[in-house]
């Protein structure tokens, strides 16, 4: 994980520091520390997505949608729900994480190479 931030759960739903997000690279991350905004833009798509802390919409390529889980802010890193990201904006992400603590859980339904301890989406 970015900066030895590990994933959070929260109601079954993994978040992962923005900082993660931010390190897949197609996935273009700009925060905005005044509104607590996240934009997340798949440069191969141009599919945008915003999520604000603390709030249960998001609104991709302007259409409001709700969040499962808000993201939020612990210990100064701002978290955010992963598999929401890449569902919403129909990507295929790859990148490189520490999984060992998710390896074997049914909440993270993701295909990873255990060997190369790399996570895998696939543009649909």
């Amino acid at each position: 994980m970015a900066n030895g931030q590990n994933p959070i759960v929260i109601d079954n739903v993994t978040l992962v520091p923005i900082r993660t997000v931010s390190l897949i690279p197609n996935l273009k991350v700009h925060w905005d520390n005044k509104s607590k905004t996240v934009m997340v833009t798949d440069s191969d798509t141009k599919n945008k997505l915003k999520l604000t802390v603390g709030s249960n919409s998001a609104y991709v390529n302007d259409k409001k949608i709700s969040v499962g889980v808000n993201p939020t802010v612990k210990e100064g890193a701002v978290y955010v729900p992963f598999r929401f990201i890449g569902e919403e904006l129909n990507a295929k992400v790859c990148g490189i994480l520490n999984l060992q603590v998710l390896r074997d859980s049914a909440i993270f339904p993701f295909h990873f190479d255990v060997k190369a301890n790399r996570l895998f989406f696939q543009r649909n």
